[in-house]
């Protein structure tokens, strides 16, 4: 990977045209050499930058074409950090040892743990609500059917009842047409049927009860 690009990814140096202009004017050297911004980087390469009146040594973990802000440190450690005084020499503040070292591997090791921690969490989240959200989608749906199914029997209920009536009816009708004098009204009233010499004029409700 070219050098402007992995301090611009790592945000060692957060803008790569800085990173550029920074390696272009020999401020970054790599593995002592002084290095371009197309210089390619390896893993375990040192590279040394100069901000200003402060030297920083870090060495490559890992590169990547694009990362989060909260993993770029995992890119690269601290091997030190020193600042030059004015009379040119260095003033170290932080040197390359264990306990710098302990501390990146620690603060890679939490960040770890709480993303893995921060996934467990999200399936456990999904996982309630799935089983929160089917057997609601299962209830709803079961009541949903049994609404259907109380309109199906009331509709069948007032179908039922006006057959019913239908057939009471019709049977009433029946018994009645067995006798001739009702016969003869129920025809004369629904037929017009007419003696000689006789007009029917047609009112309403004229069929004999």
């Amino acid at each position: 990977m070219r050098l402007d690009k992995y301090l611009k990814v790592s945000r060692i140096i957060k803008r790569r045209p800085v990173a550029k202009e920074v390696a272009d004017k020999g401020r970054i050297k790599v593995n002592g050499i002084l290095a371009k911004s197309s210089t390619d980087l390896k893993i375990n390469d040192e590279i040394e930058i100069r901000f200003g009146n402060k030297l920083l040594t870090v060495r490559v973990l890992e590169m990547k074409d694009s990362t989060k802000k909260e993993d770029a440190t995992r890119m690269y450690e601290i091997i030190n950090e020193t600042r030059i005084e004015a009379d040119g020499e260095a003033n170290i503040v932080q040197l390359n040892n264990q306990y710098i070292n302990d501390e990146n591997t620690k603060k890679r090791y939490v960040e770890e743990e709480n993303r893995k921690r921060n996934r467990f969490m999200g399936w456990i989240l999904i996982v309630v609500m799935l089983l929160f959200i089917l057997p609601t989608y299962n209830l709803v749906k079961s009541y949903q059917t049994l609404q259907e199914r109380k309109e199906q029997v009331v509709s069948l209920q007032k179908s039922y009842d006006k057959l019913v009536v239908e057939t009471d009816a019709e049977k009433l009708l029946a018994d009645r047409l067995k006798d001739d004098s009702y016969v003869e009204k129920y025809a004369r009233a629904k037929y017009y049927l007419s003696r000689s010499g006789e007009t029917i004029y047609p009112l309403p409700n004229l069929l004999p009860k």
